[in-house]
């Protein structure tokens, strides 16, 4: 199977930073209230950026007691999955922490929780409480 390359050059990482500290802000945080209106960040253009043939949709999440950092990628062809390393390298990039190409065959950390679906793999992580609590605070 042809695997998709995916090019993290400076606009990539650029347009990847100007997605993650947006979805940090709390105003745009994905929570219960905007999940039970239907809303769908995927469907919003602020919460996705393409990079190289991989649609990524991001999200800081309230999950209950926690927020994660939740990314959700896929790529243009019916029934294919982007590769699993494409994705860890993406939600690094993104944020989450803790993987390393060299280390476990480049497979993901034991902490990222990882759902693959029919056409994308999401992939989301605690964020520590700190973090969150950094995050609401006024700059």
């Amino acid at each position: 199977m042809p695997v998709r390359p995916l090019l993290l050059d400076a606009d990539a990482r650029q347009r990847i930073q100007h997605l993650a500290q947006f979805a940090a802000d709390p105003a745009h945080w994905f929570t219960s209230m905007r999940r039970s209106l239907g809303f769908i960040p995927g469907q919003h253009p602020e919460y996705v950026v393409t990079i190289s043939s991989y649609r990524c949709v991001f999200t800081w999440t309230e999950a209950k007691t926690v927020v994660v950092r939740q990314l959700s990628a896929s790529v243009p062809a019916p029934g294919l999955l982007p590769h699993v390393q494409a994705v860890c390298a993406l939600a690094t990039e993104f944020g989450l922490t803790g993987w390393d190409i060299e280390r476990n065959n480049g497979a993901p950390p034991k902490d990222w929780q990882w759902h693959k679906g029919q056409h994308s793999i999401a992939v989301w992580q605690v964020i520590p409480p700190a973090e969150v609590v950094a995050a609401k605070e006024p700059a």
